[in-house]
């Protein structure tokens, strides 16, 4: 008796030791109720047991990873610091000040300075390997076997973060397991997923251009930058300034509070693991905090619209075709691939999982506290999506196990072994799959709320999602097939809706065809001069087929991703900081260099100066030949004088003086006048134009401050209009510019190409020493958006004060605004409130 009983403890005392070694090194796994900051929380998982299916055995799992724990990035930085150096000042060196952990002033630890930007902490290993040791000790029949390349995959984005992920992942299923050192390490293959642009698998929002605009133009009206600006985050701001004692000194934005949540989220996960900013925040205002970040997510990644999970239908389709292919093969018994937060978020939103009957808004956030689309809790560091398949057909595989071994070496008879549609080992009407989120079982839509059914029924449930898979139409991707020479200036290829298009200047020959190393706009109809099937059929017999490069964008001449010139950076410095790269979405804090804008409806009112010019020069012309020449010229010129409104693709929104002239002559010479008299009439009737020496030139927004806000972030900016050079320079004279503007280029200028053509921003950026995608450039017509789009400018900016409305702006630019005056805050939104980006 006694010692059965010894038995019993010894056993009880093993399963501690084993529960305790498991969870060695392992981040929380129930995190303090405060410390919660949506996807900036550190992991945390469920301890419960996996109700696996009764008389099944697990043969295979395929994992979505989220990196683990990080550093903040160093635009992350640069932003607290500045915060820092206008709060520190308040509290000099010699009279420190406390709140409860916090110490001010106060700088960042060594170990957060010294890091490389956005780099794994150790608590963000610890996590990645600790998780990998739970899951072996759950699904040990999968994960037994020895590492190669076909046992296991592991595949990783482009980012360090994400490999490093993936190293300290294995590291934890094969411990012990490898050859090198006393460890006996195992050195595993990490394959990369794609460059960061060109990833539609594991990175799509940065391969989507169509969720890039979307989510830049809805930002200004989202729930997020609502709640941000409403009463709840305006409290916490109140009490913070109360707390640290700057009332009457410092004016604590809601900006500043996210800010500081940061700092707290990235102290608590990062070596030093200091904590000292979460002190400032009460329990309730953690609350709030995560909520305001939730929105953000809930909007611009998961059920807030369509393309958030649609883009993620290249995922779904991996995944469900490497669960195809192992049913065929019998390996990789694993596949795990290591991501982001926008790689995770969109896959759970597609699956239908964490779908509340109300949405976040910025309006219920009292309503939300019970919330299921909890990022804290779904989607935190190191979160994790694993598909499990169970074999439920274990008699039958035994048995035929059994006589197959009986069979070795003295008959051929046959064996019952299943065998599906792949030939493969199993057969799938045998096969079940479960969900794990965080190492927790979720039950499905698919399964009808159970925690595991068949393949057959999984498949068929979301089988949409696949069929419906045409990711080049979701996100407006655009891919040549085929390149070759159209002159000695220009290449041309073929996109994926079988246009021939042109697409770039061929400077010089290359082991692949040529080096695109410029850009530029629609050509006069190559269709017309080429044959798709001649051409089609040219490269096929070449072997040059479905070679070309990636472009993206809306029109056939879209901006493709080409070489950067001139060391070039890659593109905007994102102070989002939190995973988005740049270039990419348009972040929500920008560090442009250089601002082109066009003057006449976008800098001053175009009706105020051209109509009446124009319309007065009409009335001379008409006076000196006896002619109704009215109706003829304005619809000439593209103006309609009933509503006194003129049209985007017309002369008069973007040609020079002389081009409207030469219409003038053209429209005389219809009318009967011979080419001589018609040219000296509209010289003698219509004079030059001096915008700025009109008694109604009407600037159309507060644009000194506009200038001298971008020449203090130091800025540079160029003007470039079809306007004369003498009417441009007196009008900028009078609206105060002259001095804080770098280069003008006029429509009269020798040798300057009319717009769209994208050699006059290209030679702008040149003169400036800019690159092309650190410019900005801001105008009222499609000819100014689409020679920024073919210039392959960092970001295109349409407004709608002059020309262009929505629909034909929105065509090229990247984003449209009202007016030139909201211009800082779609640069700068960060001035007046935060953003984070997937991490």
């Amino acid at each position: 008796m006694a010692t059965a009983s010894a038995e019993v403890l010894l056993r009880v005392i093993l399963a501690l030791l084993l529960m305790l070694r498991l969870d060695y090194g392992s981040a929380l796994s129930s995190p303090p109720e405060k410390y919660l900051f949506s996807d900036k929380t550190p992991y945390h998982f469920s301890s419960r047991p996996i109700e696996k299916p009764p008389r099944c055995e697990p043969i295979h799992i395929n994992m979505v990873i989220r990196h683990g724990s990080r550093y903040p990035g160093g635009s992350r930085i640069k932003k607290a610091k500045k915060l820092l150096e206008k709060i520190n000042r308040f509290f000099p060196n010699n009279s420190t000040f406390h709140y409860k952990g916090l110490s001010l002033p106060w700088s960042f630890p060594p170990d957060i300075i010294n890091s490389a930007s956005k780099e794994m902490s150790e608590l963000g290993t610890e996590e990645m390997y600790s998780m990998a040791r739970r899951f072996l000790s759950k699904f040990r029949g999968i994960l037994k076997h020895g590492y190669s390349n076909t046992n296991y995959s592991f595949i990783a984005t482009d980012k360090l973060r994400s490999s490093q992920s993936a190293v300290a992942f294995a590291q934890g299923l094969f411990e012990g397991k490898g050859h090198l050192g006393s460890m006996k390490f195992r050195p595993v293959a990490v394959k990369f997923s794609g460059s960061y642009n060109d990833d539609i698998v594991l990175r799509i929002f940065e391969a989507c251009p169509r969720w890039q605009k979307i989510t830049a133009r809805k930002r200004s009206q989202s729930e997020y930058r609502k709640f941000m600006n409403g009463p709840e985050m305006r409290k916490v701001s109140r009490k913070i300034v109360k707390r640290l004692r700057l009332s009457g000194k410092y004016s604590l934005r809601p900006e500043d509070a996210v800010e500081m949540f940061l700092m707290c989220a990235f102290g608590v996960q990062t070596d030093s693991a200091d904590s000292s900013w979460c002190s400032v925040f009460e329990d309730e205002e953690f609350k709030v905090l995560e909520y305001l970040n939730d929105l953000k997510l809930y909007w611009d990644r998961s059920y807030g619209r369509k393309i958030n999970y649609n883009m993620a239908c290249p995922l779904y389709a991996e995944i469900t075709d490497s669960i195809e292919r192992f049913l065929k093969n019998g390996k990789p018994y694993g596949i795990f691939r290591f991501a982001h937060t926008g790689t995770v978020i969109p896959l759970f939103t597609m699956l239908g999982l964490y779908n509340d009957s109300v949405p976040p808004r910025a309006d219920n956030f009292n309503e939300q506290a019970n919330r299921t689309f909890r990022i804290s809790d779904v989607v935190p560091m190191s979160a994790n999506v694993a598909f499990v398949l169970y074999n439920c057909n274990r008699d039958g595989a035994k048995r035929d196990a059994k006589a197959k071994n009986d069979c070795i070496g003295q008959c051929q008879q046959s064996v019952s072994t299943d065998r599906n549609e792949f030939g493969g080992t199993f057969q799938e009407s045998h096969i079940k799959i479960q969900l794990l989120v965080n190492e927790a079982v979720v039950a499905m839509p698919a399964c009808e709320g159970k925690m595991y059914c068949s393949l057959e029924k999984f498949l068929s449930f979301y089988s949409h999602i696949k069929d419906n898979c045409d990711i080049n139409t979701v996100c407006n991707i655009h891919r040549i097939s085929a390149l070759g020479v159209w002159n000695e200036r220009l290449g041309f290829g073929i996109d994926n809706e079988g246009k021939v298009v042109l697409v770039a200047q061929a400077s010089q020959q290359s082991a692949d065809g040529f080096d695109y190393n410029k850009f530029y706009g629609p050509p006069a109809a190559p269709e017309q001069t080429i044959r798709t099937s001649a051409v089609k059929k040219a490269f096929i017999d070449k072997d040059l087929w479905n070679q070309g490069p990636r472009i993206t964008g809306n029109a056939p001449w879209a901006r493709p991703q080409l070489p950067r010139r001139g060391g070039c950076s890659a593109g905007f410095s994102s102070l989002a900081g939190d995973g988005q790269s740049s270039g990419s979405s348009f972040p929500d804090s920008m560090d442009p260099s250089l601002v082109i804008f066009d003057k006449d409806g976008t800098l001053i009112d175009l009706n105020n100066v051209w109509i009446p010019w124009m319309e007065s020069h009409v009335r001379e012309l008409e006076e000196a030949t006896g002619l109704d020449l009215a109706d003829k010229m304005y619809e000439e010129v593209g103006y309609c004088p009933k509503k006194r409104i003129y049209s985007d693709g017309g002369l008069l929104a973007h040609a020079t003086v002389a081009e409207i002239r030469q219409a003038f002559v053209t429209v005389l010479i219809k009318s009967g006048l011979d080419r001589e008299k018609a040219q000296k009439l509209v010289s003698n009737c219509c004079k030059d134009f001096d915008s700025g020496g009109h008694d109604t030139l009407e600037p159309l927004g507060d644009l000194p401050a506009i200038f001298e806000t971008l020449r203090a972030k130091g800025v540079k900016t160029a003007v470039c209009t079809t306007d004369s050079r003498e009417g441009t320079l007196s009008a900028l004279d009078r609206l105060g510019l002259m001095s804080m503007i770098d280069k003008i280029v006029c429509g009269d200028d020798t040798d300057i190409k009319p717009k769209p053509n994208p050699e006059t921003a290209l030679g702008i950026c040149e003169e400036l020493n800019v690159c092309p995608t650190q410019t900005v450039i801001v105008g009222d017509t499609i000819a100014d958006t689409t020679m920024g789009r073919s210039a392959g400018l960092g970001l295109t900016i349409g407004v709608l004060s002059g020309a262009g409305n929505q629909k034909f702006l929105e065509k090229e630019a990247d984003i449209v605004l009202n007016n030139v005056d909201e211009l800082l805050n779609a640069l700068y939104p960060s001035d007046s409130s935060s953003s984070s980006s997937s991490s």
